[in-house]
């Protein structure tokens, strides 16, 4: 009779022990009956019936995860994808008017000769780029998201995201995103060149994002909610880096070295015709004032009332020829010509 009573008492604290769980703050409790999905069990002290009801713990926390992960071996290799070159490429030209960079519809799918037009510099210049050659680019995506807690997302998520290969099923979720992210990088960046991928990355995102939202059920109304969505939010997705690798790199950087320095000469030789047509105005100009000069210098010898100052306009480009050129012609019998126009006063008085 004590046995009995003894076990009775150990069976109801095992029992009591096994139906209280404690949820932490930041998570939620899938409660599980009978391997169907019941109920969510809030953040605190909760109950549920032991050996007919089970709990698993998810975090309500927002995942930040950089793509691809690492794998088993402890390596993280990046995503590859082989692009083409400028030739075989297509090129997201965008739409007269559109304004929404991340709208695949502001975008026509064109190939190059439709894309640059009649801009042959634009063509000289992408054809020089190694980025827009064919490359295989390594790319690493992060996304963020979180699980709802909503007890119909929290059914489905149970319910579609089945762990496999020893993964918890937060981590399966990771492993399925992973592998979005993968083909929807392929179909996109496996038609066009890396250079030009890297000029559409607002499109991309909204791409990896629509892709995955289709997959985890964006629907706001639990109602629509599709039978098979994975039941998380996703809130950001967004292309981390686009690397063509240290080769390229490399070569781009002294692709753009060439081009300083074709710029360089280009600006040198434009600097050099500039000059010397400021240096013809100049000529003109200087040979305009001695020629007025002499003219005002004429009437002013065969008028007896005349001031006797002599006003000569001198280009403020004068050199010394032009002043000792207009003190030749200044009268000899007054010492004094003021230059106007910019330059200081010229004294021209006989040494």
């Amino acid at each position: 009779m004590i046995t009995m009573f003894l076990v009775a008492i150990i069976l109801l604290v095992w029992i009591l022990a096994a139906g209280l769980w404690t949820v932490e703050s930041g998570t939620i409790m899938a409660v599980k009956r009978l391997g169907r999905f019941n109920r969510i069990a809030e953040p605190g002290l909760n109950i549920i019936i032991p050996l007919v009801e089970k709990g698993e713990i998810f975090s309500t926390q927002t995942h930040q995860k950089e793509f691809p992960q690492i794998d088993k071996s402890g390596k993280k290799v990046p995503f590859r994808i082989l692009q083409k070159g400028i030739k075989e490429a297509k090129f997201y030209k965008l739409n007269v008017g559109a304004t929404d960079l991340s709208r695949e519809d502001s975008y026509t799918l064109v190939d190059i000769d439709d894309f640059v037009g009649n801009d042959n510099d634009l063509l000289e210049a992408m054809n020089e780029d190694p980025l827009h050659s064919p490359l295989t680019s390594e790319v690493s995506v992060v996304v963020e998201w979180s699980l709802y807690n909503r007890a119909l997302r929290v059914q489905r998520f149970i319910e579609n995201i089945e762990p496999n290969d020893g993964r918890t099923r937060e981590e399966e979720a990771d492993k399925r995103i992973e592998d979005v992210i993968a083909k929807t990088l392929q179909e996109f960046l496996g038609v066009t060149t890396v250079g030009h991928a890297r000029d559409r990355f607002p499109l991309l995102n909204s791409k990896i994002e629509l892709q995955l939202e289709r997959l985890v059920g964006e629907e706001q109304d639990d109602s629509k909610l599709d039978p098979k969505a994975w039941g998380i939010n996703v809130t950001k997705a967004y292309i981390k880096d686009i690397d063509p690798g240290h080769t390229v790199n490399k070569a781009r950087s002294e692709a753009a070295a060439s081009v300083s320095e074709k710029r360089k000469a280009i600006n040198a030789a434009e600097a050099l015709a500039a000059a010397k047509v400021k240096d013809g105005d100049a000529e003109a100009q200087k040979i305009k004032a001695i020629g007025q000069a002499e003219k005002d210098a004429k009437i002013l010898r065969n008028d007896a009332d005349a001031d006797q100052i002599l006003r000569v306009i001198v280009p403020s480009a004068a050199n010394d020829r032009t002043v000792e050129v207009v003190r030749a012609f200044a009268y000899r019998d007054n010492p004094h010509v003021i230059a106007v126009g910019g330059t200081p006063l010229i004294n021209t008085s006989p040494k």
